[in-house]
């Protein structure tokens, strides 16, 4: 083996080892033991919980911190059309940004893998508590908010609104969705608010979800 790539892998697994003693008392699992596989789940209060370990040429490494309701991606799959498209995890972060907002690498040296591993122990627990809860994720994606932010935040706020009671408001917030948007993101929008209408016995709306 070229011993420049050996080195780049001895130092990938020491920051995965370094992920890993702190991530498993925490609850989190690899999902895989092979090197290349660098994520860690849990799940905890229904909502999927994911750290991906990433490495880039000449920055080092960082880790991606992401999460979803379980309950809310199973409605989300049944509902809308196959091969629909959208994110996997709703909400994605890198552990920079939450911790000051910047996006932060560590650098593959005797103390980039403890650095990344007591950021990812300090910080990510209070990321990952903020998503929990339906009123935590309407919050998250937009509520109250008349501009679109991502159609798929659009999605699952409504999900959590129609979960939380909320009927009328979830499919409000599927309405004027912007112009130019793709007919495969309209036909997500309208098979939601299809069922919810169903559900709570009230009429559906145009299927261009507009006012």
């Amino acid at each position: 083996m070229n011993p420049g790539l050996e080195a780049g892998m001895a130092r990938q697994l020491s920051f995965a080892k370094a992920l890993d003693h702190v991530l498993r008392p925490l609850g989190f699992h690899r999902t895989s033991s092979r090197r290349r596989d660098k994520e860690w789940l849990r799940e905890v209060e229904g909502c999927e919980e994911s750290v991906v370990l990433q490495f880039y040429p000449h920055l080092g490494a960082t880790a991606n911190l992401a999460a979803r309701d379980s309950k809310s991606a199973s409605i989300l799959d049944d509902t809308v059309p196959p091969n629909s498209p959208g994110l996997w995890y709703p909400v994605t972060r890198r552990i920079g940004e939450i911790m000051d907002g910047n996006d932060r690498w560590w650098r593959q040296d005797e103390n980039g893998p403890s650095e990344l591993a007591t950021a990812i122990s300090t910080h990510a627990p209070a990321f990952f508590a903020k998503y929990r809860g339906l009123s935590n994720q309407a919050a998250m994606f937009g509520r109250g908010v008349a501009a679109w932010r991502t159609p798929t935040d659009r999605l699952y706020l409504a999900i959590a609104l129609w979960r939380m009671g909320e009927a009328e408001e979830a499919r409000e917030a599927l309405r004027n969705p912007p112009k130019g948007i793709s007919e495969a993101w309209l036909k997500q929008f309208a098979a939601l608010d299809r069922l919810f209408a169903s559900r709570s016995g009230l009429e559906e709306t145009d299927p261009r979800l507009a006012d």
